[in-house]
């Protein structure tokens, strides 16, 4: 199965200008010298093969594969590490990390492709990608908090429409809970949870505020 899916995904990197630097399990870590809407196009060519592989498997009755997809841009080393008997190509850097960070992040939000602001505002063709900013998170090491941009094409159409008309509402419910009005935030996530029942994102938020409201945080960041 690991090998089937990874068939799949190396050509489709290829093809968007990326080559693959490692595989650490069922993940692959590509890089894209050019762009970071290189790396954005084939996340979402990369979804549209699992969404066709994942058609071949149900007629076996095999279970639907998902795929979460972390992009980041940044400076990095390329060179070998190791020792004498064992040595490997690979890139090191904080960029590394944080892209890292961000891919495992995409089960939090049910997230398709994640990604960091930094990296957003480097693609041109914004227009191009239905989006919306879902969280400010903290990373090891690094002083300013990073956003993150959720691009949902790949989503089924259903939750993708719904996403796409609670656009507006989903920012307006963010920037309650960014303010720490949690009460006002509640009621506007529980509104658009009512309609779309399959967001993550929603729950997660709604999740959050319920801890906030019983154990207030002292220092809130939002």
């Amino acid at each position: 199965c690991i090998n089937s899916y990874l068939e799949r995904m190396g050509p489709v990197i290829r093809t968007h200008h990326g080559f693959i630097d490692k595989y650490i399990g069922d993940a692959v870590m590509a890089l894209f010298p050019s762009s970071a809407e290189d790396a954005l196009e084939a996340a979402l060519a990369m979804h549209d093969r699992v969404s066709e592989w994942n058609q071949r498997r149900a007629q076996h009755n095999y279970a639907a594969v998902k795929i979460g997809i972390g992009i980041h841009q940044g400076r990095v080393m390329l060179g070998t590490i190791g020792e004498h008997q064992r040595m490997d190509g690979t890139v090191i850097a904080d960029a590394v990390n944080l892209a890292s960070r961000i891919e495992s992040l995409t089960k939090n939000y049910g997230a398709g492709t994640l990604i960091s602001d930094f990296s957003w505002q480097s693609v041109k063709d914004k227009h191009k990608y239905d989006s919306r900013l879902v969280d400010r998170v903290a990373v090891k090491g690094k002083n300013e908090p990073v956003d993150l941009i959720e691009v949902f094409n790949s989503d089924v159409d259903d939750l993708r429409k719904l996403k796409l008309r609670q656009k507006a509402a989903f920012a307006a419910a963010l920037d309650l809970y960014r303010r720490g009005n949690f009460s006002d935030a509640k009621n506007a996530f529980l509104q658009l949870a009512a309609e779309n029942a399959h967001d993550r994102t929603l729950r997660l938020y709604l999740e959050r505020i319920e801890r906030y409201i019983q154990y207030p945080p002292r220092e809130w960041l939002g």
